[in-house]
Parts: structure tokens; C-alpha cells; sequence
């Protein structure tokens, strides 16, 4: 599945949110013939879904984790 990275998202994120699992981070990263400490491109592709039950629980609650958040991207979301 093709998604589109949020700023901010790092290949672990991505891997939790839409593969349910922080190991499909190496996966995704490979694929995209990047390291898992680089920034992913803003067009990733999952390979696979290892834990539903994870993946989907970020979707119904339209969660987005993003690790790069610093505390002015979070001062600018209280205002």
C-alpha cells in the first residue's frame, strides 16, 4: 500500500501506524533503499500489515505519531 508521509513521521511511526509493528520499520525503509535513521521520502510504500489489531486501532482513532515533533510544533497546536 502506497501512503503519503506526515511531517515530522519517521520509518518507526509509519511502521506503527500502518503495519502495527516497530520492526516493519526496517522493511519499509529497504523498500524506499533508504536506513531506517533517514527521512522517509513523502511517498511510502507498506509492504504489509503484521499486527491489525494495532494498525487498525491508529486508524479509528485517527492517530498520527510523529517522533520529530518539537515543543513549537506543539505550542502552535494548543493555540
Amino acid at each position: 500500500m502506497m501512503i503519503e508521509r506526515m511531517d515530522n513521521q519517521t520509518f518507526f511511526d509509519l511502521a506503527v501506524q500502518y503495519a502495527g509493528d516497530v520492526t516493519a520499520a526496517y522493511d519499509i525503509a529497504r523498500s524506499a533503499g533508504l536506513s531506517v535513521t533517514d527521512t522517509p521520502p513523502r511517498q511510502v510504500e507498506i509492504p504489509e500489515t503484521l499486527n491489525t489489531v494495532v494498525a487498525d486501532y491508529f486508524s479509528r482513532k485517527n492517530m498520527v505519531p510523529a517522533s520529530f515533533i518539537t515543543d513549537a510544533d506543539i505550542a502552535k497546536l494548543q493555540l
